[in-house]
């Protein structure tokens, strides 16, 4: 990594940035490939969890981890450089991409700082394959667009961006200036990428305002306040975004049978071309090119919708109403709603989002809620939406008179007479009342108040039978099996606000989140450490065993003392200790560690733990060290070869990146993993969450069904807690 004796503060204009980026472009230019340029600048006090939450979009992959013990923690979000890889060699094959980065690396600014510098957030499976379909593949490492992370009341801010021989120097000054500007002078927000909460369809008492063609329309002030400066052309996956702070938009959402591949592909190659020359100039679309492009998109797709492709789902009344009232729920709290049109396989929306809530963030919100409960309603599963959108930026007052007789006519040129399913609301009348939101009733557990409903994956105490057969066998002699728990909410999860109960509750504990960036986090509060290493010393641990806290200090004690005297807990302790000196042992590491386990109380359980130091010799990096040691004999068993092959088969469904291997590296070498344990993927309204149990000779299903319990307990109630 080159770091130049630059400091971005000492002379913070966008001259100056624009200059310092046209000499990272040169370079780039020079070696004939791109470069990272990573920017550090300290900044005032944040609390990186509020950071990503104030900014949180399902749809941006971001990372995540803090010990609230520590005064430790750190988030990272988009991404500026990535890489997969799978099989046996991924530790290896992820160190030959972070090595390959470094060395194309240009760091200015508070580098030395606390986390300064760009960081390589990575996360590794369970397994070293996964299957078709899993949300997060087996190894994933990304450099963030941007972190932000705080260590020893210190906060520093990072900007990480890709630098080409060709860049467009002017846009990427603005994205850096912008983002400085944000991080310098930070203002929280909460709600960000919240779905709405879920309906109750018994107490909707408004419908909306029937819609009359040609009616008189009052334009919205956002149409004539646009400025179009400030639009920001945005394109992921199949089609463009359009971005501008206090705009009009007109979109549209498809369900997910509804619009063939090849109708889409020959819409993408007319629009790209559209496209790059706007992009190419560095400025938004065109009057005249905003026309084609929506001529285009009417020509390809909206005439195929209205042919009736696909199911059609929405054509029945109970879906269309799901629908409908997502859709007006937040009304003058996120959005003035101003129209809408529910078509037999598609949506039409127009929306003027508040500040503070963006539209991509809006239209998630209604597709998640409403997925969910079409799906339980129709008694299927697998998608229910397309995964994008369409949107319309709208310009003015002629434009907007287009896209809201363009909505309400949808259902007559499709043929659809005295359609109930459109209506308008805030333009051209009074807004329309708040609706009241209701919450169904389900079953957590014995307590019907609980927002939402569980159900196990199969059969744990008979799995835990079957893995005792295999030890009295003689296949291995320790095996750690774990159950699944898939709970449904009455309404989307906000995975970052289910991980702060967790992280109030467990300050000991990492508290983590990895999101994919389609929607779906991994979250957790995980008491074990895997691996650290900090100026070339590394540290694990040996953590096995539980007992639950007593409700009193006598009792307390009682429970740590019974766990220390345990032979069965004693004996799954010390396999997890020898496999980690066994396996450290081949690179040279000399091990420092107690004779005797002591107590690694946490807030709901007590561990066996026993804490291993050693000197990193030369050479020796710190994933050379975790490709040892993961998966450990506490997530695992012992031999680790022989139980790990039998897990899945006994558990029956895939672990992803429960028991996994989850941190971050810094570009000295340092870095820290700890374990994916007291875990859940939540997507949407569903979460499935994690626990395990260490089973050896001597262990009774019933006892360790009961371990599972208690474990599942904190998450389970982070859970509760948020929705």
């Amino acid at each position: 990594m080159t770091i130049l004796p630059i400091h971005p503060a000492e002379n913070a204009t966008p001259e100056a940035l624009g200059a310092f980026l046209a000499q990272c472009r040169e370079m780039a230019a020079r070696d004939g490939r791109e470069k990272l340029v990573s920017i550090s600048l300290a900044v005032d006090a944040l609390d990186p969890l509020a950071v990503l939450e104030s900014i949180f979009e399902p749809d941006e992959p971001h990372f995540y981890t803090e010990r609230p013990g520590m005064e430790s923690a750190i988030a990272g979000a988009e991404i500026a450089v990535a890489y997969t890889a799978h099989g046996p060699e991924r530790f290896a094959q992820v160190q030959r991409f972070i090595d390959d980065t470094l060395a194309h690396t240009i760091a200015v600014g508070d580098v030395e700082a606390p986390f300064g510098g760009p960081h390589f957030f990575t996360t590794f499976t369970f397994h070293d394959e996964v299957e078709a379909g899993e949300p997060f593949a087996a190894a994933h490492v990304f450099v963030p667009r941007w972190q932000v992370a705080r260590a020893g009341g210190v906060t520093t801010a990072v900007a990480n961006l890709l630098v080409a021989p060709d860049a467009d120097l002017a846009a990427l000054t603005e994205r850096v200036w912008r983002a400085h500007g944000k991080f310098a002078n930070f203002e929280y927000r909460s709600g960000a990428g919240v779905p709405p909460a879920g309906p109750d369809l018994q107490e909707q008492e408004w419908r909306g305002r029937p819609a009359r063609i040609g009616q008189e329309v009052t334009v919205p002030d956002a149409v004539n306040a646009l400025r179009l400066a400030s639009v920001e052309i945005r394109d992921r996956g199949y089609l463009p975004h359009w971005t501008c702070e206090g705009a009009i938009y007109a979109v549209n959402f498809r369900l997910a049978d509804s619009l063939p591949k090849h109708v889409l592909a020959g819409w993408m190659t007319e629009r790209d071309d559209i496209v790059r020359r706007a992009e190419a100039a560095g400025r938004p679309l065109s009057r005249t090119e905003q026309g084609r492009l929506d001529e285009l998109y009417s020509e390809r797709v909206e005439a195929f919708l209205d042919s009736g492709e696909g199911e059609c789902w929405l054509a029945r009344n109970e879906i269309a109403a799901l629908v409908r009232d997502a859709i007006l729920h937040f009304h003058g709290e996120r959005y003035e709603l101003l129209a809408w049109c529910i078509m037999p396989n598609h949506v039409h929306v127009i929306l003027h989002p508040f500040n503070g809530y963006s539209l991509k963030s809006i239209v998630h919100s209604w597709k998640s809620w409403t997925a969910h409960q079409a799906n339980r309603c129709l008694e299927r599963t697998g998608e229910f939406w397309q995964e994008e959108y369409y949107d319309h930026l709208v310009r003015d007052e002629a434009d907007y008179e287009h896209a809201l007789e363009y909505l309400l006519a949808n259902p007559e040129r499709a043929g659809l007479r005295d359609w109930q399913w459109v209506g308008t609301c805030g333009a051209g009348g009074t807004p329309a009342p708040r609706l009241r939101a209701g919450r169904p009733r389900h079953i957590y557990g014995q307590d019907a108040r609980a927002p939402f409903s569980i159900r196990d994956v199969g059969d744990y105490r008979a799995a835990v039978a079957r893995g005792l057969e295999r030890i009295a066998a003689g296949e291995f002699q320790k095996i750690v099996l774990a159950r699944a728990r898939d709970v449904v909410a009455a309404e989307p999860l906000h995975p970052l606000r289910v991980l702060n109960a967790l992280r109030q509750r467990f300050p000991d504990c990492y508290a983590f989140s990895a999101a994919n960036g389609r929607g779906q986090s991994f979250i957790g509060a995980s008491p074990e450490r895997l691996v650290r290493v900090s100026q070339g010393v590394l540290e694990t641990e040996a953590l096995a065993g539980s007992a639950p806290r007593g409700a009193g200090a006598s009792e307390d004690a009682a429970a740590g003392g019974a766990l220390l005297r345990s032979e069965k807990d004693r004996r799954e302790q010390r396999l997890v200790l020898d496999s980690i000196l066994r396996r450290l042992a081949p690179l040279g590491l000399r091990a420092e560690y107690p004779d005797t386990p002591g107590l690694r109380r946490l807030a709901n359980v007590q561990h066996l733990h026993t804490p291993v130091r050693a000197v990193l010799p030369d050479g020796v990096r710190l994933l050379d060290a975790l490709a040892r040691l993961h998966p450990t004999p506490a997530v695992g068993g012992s031999p680790r070869e022989a139980a790990v092959a039998r897990i899945r088969e006994l558990e029956g469904f895939p672990r992803g990146l429960y028991a996994g291997a989850l941190g971050w590296i810094n570009a000295r070498g340092g870095g820290e993993f700890f374990v994916g344990l007291r875990s859940a993927l939540v997507d949407g309204a569903t979460a499935r969450i994690y626990a395990g149990a260490g089973i050896v000779a001597g262990s009774e299903p019933e006892r360790e069904y009961a371990e599972t319990e208690l474990k599942f307990r904190a998450v389970q109630d982070a859970l509760a807690g948020s929705s």
